[in-house]
Protein backbone atom coordinates (compact mmCIF):
# COMPACT_ATOMS: atom_id res chain seq x y z
CA UNK A 1 0.00 0.00 0.00
CA UNK A 2 2.73 2.48 0.97
CA UNK A 3 4.66 1.83 -2.25
CA UNK A 4 1.64 3.27 -4.07
CA UNK A 5 1.07 6.35 -1.92
CA UNK A 6 0.37 9.05 -4.53
CA UNK A 7 1.00 12.10 -2.42
CA UNK A 8 4.64 11.55 -1.43
CA UNK A 9 6.89 12.26 -3.16
CA UNK A 10 4.85 14.76 -5.11
CA UNK A 11 6.11 16.90 -8.02
CA UNK A 12 6.79 19.85 -5.72
CA UNK A 13 9.31 17.79 -3.76
CA UNK A 14 11.43 17.13 -6.85
CA UNK A 15 11.23 20.26 -8.99
CA UNK A 16 14.18 22.53 -8.18
CA UNK A 17 15.21 20.32 -5.26
CA UNK A 18 18.36 21.25 -3.36
CA UNK A 19 19.20 17.71 -2.24
CA UNK A 20 20.00 14.50 -4.06
CA UNK A 21 17.26 12.15 -5.26
CA UNK A 22 18.03 9.50 -2.66
CA UNK A 23 17.66 11.98 0.20
CA UNK A 24 14.35 13.05 -1.31
CA UNK A 25 13.33 9.40 -1.55
CA UNK A 26 14.04 8.47 2.06
CA UNK A 27 12.11 11.53 3.19
CA UNK A 28 9.03 10.49 1.23
CA UNK A 29 6.47 7.74 1.69
CA UNK A 30 6.95 5.81 -1.55
CA UNK A 31 10.72 6.15 -1.39
CA UNK A 32 10.89 4.93 2.18
CA UNK A 33 8.53 2.07 1.38
CA UNK A 34 10.78 1.00 -1.52
CA UNK A 35 13.78 1.06 0.80
CA UNK A 36 11.94 -1.19 3.24
CA UNK A 37 11.03 -3.45 0.32
CA UNK A 38 14.74 -4.03 -0.33
CA UNK A 39 15.24 -4.67 3.39
CA UNK A 40 12.47 -7.24 3.31
CA UNK A 41 14.16 -9.05 0.43
CA UNK A 42 17.43 -9.22 2.34
CA UNK A 43 15.64 -10.43 5.47
CA UNK A 44 13.84 -13.11 3.46
CA UNK A 45 17.12 -14.22 1.86
CA UNK A 46 18.85 -14.48 5.25
CA UNK A 47 15.96 -16.48 6.67
CA UNK A 48 16.18 -18.97 3.79
CA UNK A 49 19.95 -18.96 3.23
CA UNK A 50 20.33 -22.71 3.86
CA UNK A 51 17.98 -23.44 0.96
CA UNK A 52 20.41 -21.88 -1.56
CA UNK A 53 23.68 -22.74 0.14
CA UNK A 54 25.01 -24.84 -2.77
CA UNK A 55 23.43 -22.88 -5.63
CA UNK A 56 25.68 -20.45 -7.58
CA UNK A 57 24.00 -17.08 -8.07
CA UNK A 58 20.62 -18.27 -6.75
CA UNK A 59 17.29 -16.52 -7.07
CA UNK A 60 16.91 -15.36 -3.49
CA UNK A 61 13.54 -13.87 -4.36
CA UNK A 62 12.64 -17.56 -4.58
CA UNK A 63 8.89 -18.01 -4.37
CA UNK A 64 8.24 -14.34 -3.62
CA UNK A 65 6.59 -13.71 -6.97
CA UNK A 66 4.73 -10.61 -5.75
CA UNK A 67 8.04 -9.13 -4.61
CA UNK A 68 9.49 -9.44 -8.10
CA UNK A 69 6.30 -8.14 -9.70
CA UNK A 70 6.30 -5.06 -7.46
CA UNK A 71 9.93 -4.23 -8.35
CA UNK A 72 9.15 -4.54 -12.06
CA UNK A 73 6.04 -2.41 -11.66
CA UNK A 74 8.09 0.36 -10.04
CA UNK A 75 10.70 0.15 -12.80
CA UNK A 76 8.05 1.03 -15.39
CA UNK A 77 8.09 4.84 -15.73
CA UNK A 78 4.42 4.79 -16.70
CA UNK A 79 3.70 3.55 -13.18
CA UNK A 80 6.42 5.34 -11.19
CA UNK A 81 7.36 8.75 -12.54
CA UNK A 82 9.46 9.88 -9.59
CA UNK A 83 13.25 10.06 -10.19
CA UNK A 84 13.68 10.04 -6.40
CA UNK A 85 11.93 6.70 -6.04
CA UNK A 86 13.88 5.40 -9.03
CA UNK A 87 17.15 6.29 -7.27
CA UNK A 88 16.46 3.43 -4.84
CA UNK A 89 17.32 0.99 -7.65
CA UNK A 90 20.69 2.69 -8.04
CA UNK A 91 21.88 2.86 -4.47
CA UNK A 92 20.69 -0.66 -3.66
CA UNK A 93 21.88 -2.23 -6.90
CA UNK A 94 24.56 -4.41 -5.19
CA UNK A 95 21.87 -5.72 -2.82
CA UNK A 96 19.56 -6.48 -5.70
CA UNK A 97 22.39 -8.33 -7.46
CA UNK A 98 22.87 -10.40 -4.33
CA UNK A 99 19.16 -11.21 -4.24
CA UNK A 100 18.86 -12.09 -7.92
CA UNK A 101 21.72 -11.31 -10.29
CA UNK A 102 19.86 -12.63 -13.32
CA UNK A 103 16.91 -10.33 -12.62
CA UNK A 104 19.24 -7.32 -12.44
CA UNK A 105 20.95 -8.28 -15.70
CA UNK A 106 17.58 -8.63 -17.42
CA UNK A 107 16.42 -5.24 -16.15
CA UNK A 108 19.64 -3.23 -16.25
CA UNK A 109 18.48 -1.11 -19.19
CA UNK A 110 15.39 -0.14 -17.19
CA UNK A 111 17.43 0.72 -14.10
CA UNK A 112 19.81 2.83 -16.20
CA UNK A 113 17.70 4.01 -19.16
CA UNK A 114 20.16 6.02 -21.29
CA UNK A 115 17.23 7.32 -23.37
CA UNK A 116 15.68 8.88 -20.24
CA UNK A 117 18.46 11.08 -18.78
CA UNK A 118 16.50 12.17 -15.71
CA UNK A 119 16.05 8.59 -14.51
CA UNK A 120 19.53 7.51 -15.61
CA UNK A 121 21.07 10.33 -13.59
CA UNK A 122 18.96 9.56 -10.52
CA UNK A 123 20.02 5.90 -10.53
CA UNK A 124 23.64 6.60 -11.51
CA UNK A 125 24.25 9.40 -9.01
CA UNK A 126 22.78 7.33 -6.18
CA UNK A 127 24.76 4.24 -7.15
CA UNK A 128 28.15 5.85 -7.76
CA UNK A 129 28.11 8.10 -4.68
CA UNK A 130 26.29 5.78 -2.30
CA UNK A 131 27.71 2.34 -3.06
CA UNK A 132 31.04 0.72 -2.40
CA UNK A 133 33.06 -0.73 -5.26
CA UNK A 134 32.17 -4.32 -6.16
CA UNK A 135 33.98 -6.21 -8.89
CA UNK A 136 30.90 -7.96 -10.30
CA UNK A 137 28.89 -4.73 -10.28
CA UNK A 138 31.71 -2.88 -12.04
CA UNK A 139 31.79 -5.49 -14.78
CA UNK A 140 28.03 -5.39 -15.23
CA UNK A 141 27.90 -1.59 -15.23
CA UNK A 142 30.95 -1.05 -17.43
CA UNK A 143 28.79 0.50 -20.19
CA UNK A 144 27.39 2.95 -17.63
CA UNK A 145 30.91 3.86 -16.47
CA UNK A 146 31.84 4.41 -20.12
CA UNK A 147 28.82 6.67 -20.58
CA UNK A 148 29.73 8.67 -17.46
CA UNK A 149 33.29 9.20 -18.75
CA UNK A 150 32.00 10.13 -22.19
CA UNK A 151 29.69 12.73 -20.67
CA UNK A 152 32.69 14.14 -18.82
CA UNK A 153 34.67 14.27 -22.07
CA UNK A 154 31.81 16.17 -23.72
CA UNK A 155 31.60 18.61 -20.81
CA UNK A 156 28.17 17.31 -19.82
CA UNK A 157 28.29 17.28 -16.06
CA UNK A 158 25.64 15.27 -14.30
CA UNK A 159 23.06 17.66 -12.87
CA UNK A 160 21.86 15.20 -10.29
CA UNK A 161 23.47 15.85 -6.92
CA UNK A 162 25.31 12.93 -5.38
CA UNK A 163 25.34 11.81 -1.76
CA UNK A 164 28.00 13.86 0.07
CA UNK A 165 30.06 14.53 -3.07
CA UNK A 166 29.80 15.12 -6.79
CA UNK A 167 29.18 12.14 -9.01
CA UNK A 168 32.33 12.83 -11.06
CA UNK A 169 34.43 12.60 -7.88
CA UNK A 170 32.91 9.25 -6.96
CA UNK A 171 33.52 8.12 -10.55
CA UNK A 172 37.21 8.95 -10.12
CA UNK A 173 37.35 6.77 -6.99
CA UNK A 174 35.78 3.77 -8.71
CA UNK A 175 38.08 4.05 -11.74
CA UNK A 176 41.16 4.17 -9.51
CA UNK A 177 40.00 1.09 -7.58
CA UNK A 178 39.32 -0.77 -10.83
CA UNK A 179 42.95 -0.29 -11.84
CA UNK A 180 44.31 -1.14 -8.39
CA UNK A 181 42.32 -4.39 -8.43
CA UNK A 182 43.58 -5.34 -11.89
CA UNK A 183 40.24 -5.00 -13.67
CA UNK A 184 41.72 -2.35 -15.98
CA UNK A 185 45.20 -1.09 -16.80
CA UNK A 186 46.03 2.50 -17.61
CA UNK A 187 48.55 1.36 -20.21
CA UNK A 188 45.63 0.28 -22.42
CA UNK A 189 43.83 2.83 -24.58
CA UNK A 190 40.45 1.41 -23.53
CA UNK A 191 41.13 1.99 -19.82
CA UNK A 192 38.52 4.34 -18.36
CA UNK A 193 40.97 5.91 -15.90
CA UNK A 194 43.20 6.75 -18.85
CA UNK A 195 40.29 8.38 -20.67
CA UNK A 196 39.41 10.21 -17.45
CA UNK A 197 42.99 11.52 -17.20
CA UNK A 198 42.84 12.88 -20.75
CA UNK A 199 39.75 15.02 -20.11
CA UNK A 200 40.70 18.69 -20.32
CA UNK A 201 39.63 21.07 -17.56
CA UNK A 202 38.58 18.09 -15.47
CA UNK A 203 37.88 19.44 -11.98
CA UNK A 204 37.27 15.92 -10.66
CA UNK A 205 40.89 15.03 -11.48
CA UNK A 206 41.91 16.84 -8.30
CA UNK A 207 39.80 14.39 -6.33
CA UNK A 208 41.47 11.41 -8.03
CA UNK A 209 44.92 12.55 -6.86
CA UNK A 210 43.59 13.24 -3.38
CA UNK A 211 41.86 9.85 -3.25
CA UNK A 212 45.06 7.99 -4.17
CA UNK A 213 46.86 9.91 -1.41
CA UNK A 214 44.18 8.88 1.13
CA UNK A 215 44.61 5.24 0.04
CA UNK A 216 48.37 5.58 0.53
CA UNK A 217 47.80 6.73 4.11
CA UNK A 218 45.99 3.51 5.02
CA UNK A 219 47.61 0.90 2.79
CA UNK A 220 50.61 0.05 0.65
CA UNK A 221 49.12 0.28 -2.83
CA UNK A 222 52.49 1.47 -4.18
CA UNK A 223 54.08 -1.79 -2.96
CA UNK A 224 53.69 -5.30 -4.32
CA UNK A 225 51.02 -7.15 -2.39
CA UNK A 226 52.00 -10.54 -0.88
CA UNK A 227 48.81 -11.98 -2.36
CA UNK A 228 50.02 -11.19 -5.86
CA UNK A 229 48.55 -7.77 -6.56
CA UNK A 230 51.24 -5.69 -8.28
CA UNK A 231 52.17 -2.21 -7.12
CA UNK A 232 49.89 0.53 -8.36
CA UNK A 233 52.82 2.93 -8.62
CA UNK A 234 53.63 2.28 -12.33
CA UNK A 235 50.03 3.09 -13.27
CA UNK A 236 49.91 6.06 -10.90
CA UNK A 237 53.04 7.44 -12.53
CA UNK A 238 51.43 7.19 -15.96
CA UNK A 239 48.31 8.89 -14.63
CA UNK A 240 50.50 11.73 -13.29
CA UNK A 241 52.21 12.10 -16.65
CA UNK A 242 48.91 12.00 -18.55
CA UNK A 243 47.49 14.78 -16.39
CA UNK A 244 50.57 16.91 -17.03
CA UNK A 245 50.39 16.39 -20.78
CA UNK A 246 46.65 17.11 -20.75
CA UNK A 247 47.12 20.32 -18.77
CA UNK A 248 49.90 21.47 -21.08
CA UNK A 249 47.66 20.92 -24.07
CA UNK A 250 45.20 23.60 -22.98
CA UNK A 251 47.12 25.84 -20.59
CA UNK A 252 49.11 28.18 -22.79
CA UNK A 253 51.88 30.50 -21.64
CA UNK A 254 49.45 33.40 -21.80
CA UNK A 255 46.87 31.96 -19.42
CA UNK A 256 48.76 29.44 -17.25
CA UNK A 257 48.70 31.92 -14.37
CA UNK A 258 44.92 31.96 -14.50
CA UNK A 259 44.06 28.29 -14.06
CA UNK A 260 43.61 27.73 -10.30
CA UNK A 261 42.37 24.15 -10.68
CA UNK A 262 45.74 23.20 -12.17
CA UNK A 263 47.58 24.64 -9.17
CA UNK A 264 45.47 22.76 -6.63
CA UNK A 265 45.58 19.50 -8.57
CA UNK A 266 49.29 19.41 -9.34
CA UNK A 267 50.36 20.42 -5.86
CA UNK A 268 48.67 17.26 -4.59
CA UNK A 269 50.90 14.98 -6.67
CA UNK A 270 53.72 15.97 -4.33
CA UNK A 271 51.88 14.26 -1.45
CA UNK A 272 52.61 10.92 -3.14
CA UNK A 273 56.39 11.33 -2.85
CA UNK A 274 56.63 9.91 0.67
CA UNK A 275 55.15 6.60 -0.52
CA UNK A 276 56.97 6.06 -3.82
CA UNK A 277 59.04 2.84 -3.79
CA UNK A 278 62.60 3.47 -2.65
CA UNK A 279 64.08 1.89 -5.77
CA UNK A 280 62.58 4.66 -7.94
CA UNK A 281 65.37 7.11 -8.73
CA UNK A 282 65.13 10.87 -8.70
CA UNK A 283 66.18 10.83 -12.34
CA UNK A 284 63.05 8.81 -13.18
CA UNK A 285 60.88 11.48 -11.57
CA UNK A 286 62.84 14.56 -12.64
CA UNK A 287 60.67 15.47 -15.63
CA UNK A 288 57.42 14.91 -13.70
CA UNK A 289 58.65 17.06 -10.83
CA UNK A 290 59.86 19.82 -13.14
CA UNK A 291 56.55 19.99 -14.99
CA UNK A 292 54.62 19.80 -11.73
CA UNK A 293 56.54 22.75 -10.32
CA UNK A 294 55.66 24.77 -13.42
CA UNK A 295 51.95 24.02 -12.97
CA UNK A 296 51.98 24.31 -9.18
CA UNK A 297 52.18 28.10 -9.26
CA UNK A 298 51.31 28.67 -5.61
CA UNK A 299 53.85 26.24 -4.16
CA UNK A 300 51.48 24.09 -2.12
CA UNK A 301 53.06 20.94 -0.65
CA UNK A 302 56.62 22.08 -1.37
CA UNK A 303 57.71 20.79 2.09
CA UNK A 304 56.94 17.24 0.88
CA UNK A 305 59.15 17.84 -2.15
CA UNK A 306 62.00 19.14 0.01
CA UNK A 307 61.82 16.06 2.23
CA UNK A 308 61.94 13.83 -0.83
CA UNK A 309 64.92 15.67 -2.31
CA UNK A 310 66.78 15.29 0.98
CA UNK A 311 66.02 11.55 0.91
CA UNK A 312 67.44 11.24 -2.62
CA UNK A 313 70.29 13.74 -2.32
CA UNK A 314 72.77 11.12 -1.14
CA UNK A 315 72.44 9.14 -4.38
CA UNK A 316 71.76 12.01 -6.80
CA UNK A 317 73.05 15.21 -5.16
CA UNK A 318 73.43 17.25 -8.34
CA UNK A 319 69.89 16.54 -9.53
CA UNK A 320 68.47 17.24 -6.05
CA UNK A 321 70.02 20.74 -6.10
CA UNK A 322 68.75 21.37 -9.62
CA UNK A 323 65.16 20.54 -8.70
CA UNK A 324 65.45 22.56 -5.49
CA UNK A 325 66.50 25.54 -7.60
CA UNK A 326 63.43 25.08 -9.81
CA UNK A 327 61.26 25.03 -6.68
CA UNK A 328 62.61 28.26 -5.20
CA UNK A 329 62.26 30.00 -8.55
CA UNK A 330 58.49 29.52 -8.50
CA UNK A 331 56.14 32.10 -7.04
CA UNK A 332 55.77 30.08 -3.84
CA UNK A 333 55.47 32.10 -0.65
CA UNK A 334 58.51 32.13 1.66
CA UNK A 335 56.63 30.41 4.51
CA UNK A 336 56.67 27.12 2.58
CA UNK A 337 60.38 26.88 3.40
CA UNK A 338 60.12 27.73 7.09
CA UNK A 339 61.25 24.83 9.24
CA UNK A 340 62.89 23.13 6.25
CA UNK A 341 66.13 25.15 6.24
CA UNK A 342 68.32 22.45 7.81
CA UNK A 343 67.07 19.87 5.33
CA UNK A 344 67.69 22.27 2.45
CA UNK A 345 71.17 22.99 3.79
CA UNK A 346 71.90 19.26 3.75
CA UNK A 347 70.74 19.04 0.12
CA UNK A 348 72.91 22.02 -0.83
CA UNK A 349 76.01 20.77 1.00
CA UNK A 350 75.81 17.37 -0.69
CA UNK A 351 75.51 19.06 -4.06
CA UNK A 352 78.29 21.57 -3.35
CA UNK A 353 80.63 18.81 -2.21
CA UNK A 354 80.64 17.40 -5.75
CA UNK A 355 82.57 20.44 -6.96
CA UNK A 356 80.45 20.54 -10.09
CA UNK A 357 80.48 24.12 -11.40
CA UNK A 358 76.90 23.88 -12.65
CA UNK A 359 75.75 22.75 -9.21
CA UNK A 360 77.72 25.57 -7.60
CA UNK A 361 75.88 28.08 -9.79
CA UNK A 362 72.50 26.47 -9.03
CA UNK A 363 73.18 26.44 -5.28
CA UNK A 364 74.17 30.11 -5.51
CA UNK A 365 70.81 30.87 -7.14
CA UNK A 366 68.93 28.94 -4.43
CA UNK A 367 70.57 30.80 -1.55
CA UNK A 368 70.36 34.24 -3.16
CA UNK A 369 66.74 33.75 -4.26
CA UNK A 370 65.71 32.79 -0.75
CA UNK A 371 67.66 35.75 0.62
CA UNK A 372 65.83 38.09 -1.74
CA UNK A 373 62.56 36.66 -0.41
CA UNK A 374 63.63 37.41 3.16
CA UNK A 375 65.10 34.07 4.31
CA UNK A 376 68.71 34.71 5.39
CA UNK A 377 69.33 31.28 6.91
CA UNK A 378 71.82 30.36 4.17
CA UNK A 379 74.05 33.44 4.52
CA UNK A 380 76.83 31.58 6.35
CA UNK A 381 76.71 28.69 3.91
CA UNK A 382 76.98 31.10 1.00
CA UNK A 383 79.94 32.86 2.62
CA UNK A 384 81.60 29.52 3.29
CA UNK A 385 81.48 28.39 -0.33
CA UNK A 386 81.59 31.62 -2.30
CA UNK A 387 83.64 34.04 -0.22
CA UNK A 388 85.81 32.20 2.30
CA UNK A 389 86.59 29.42 -0.20
CA UNK A 390 88.15 32.00 -2.52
Amino acid sequence: YLCFCKSSPGPNEEVGKQVDSFTTAINSVRGKAMERLIDYGLWYAAKNKDKNADVPEPDRFDSEIKYKELLEHKLDKRNEKSPAVHSIFGIYLPNLMYLNKRWVIENISKIFPDNQPMYWEAAWASYITGSKFYTDVFKLLHPQYELAVKRLENGTLIKERGISRRTEEALAEHLVIACINGLENINEDTCLLRKFALVKKNNAAYHAVQYIWHLLLDSTIFADNPEGRPSFWPQAKIYWDLRIQTAKSYITDSDKNNVPEATSEFSLFLTWLKYIPSEVTLDELANLLTETLILNKEGYHLPELIDYLQQKSGEEPELAVRILKQAVETEAQIYFYQGKERIMEEILRKGLSTGNKTVLAEADIVMNTLGEKGNYYFKDLWLEYFINAN
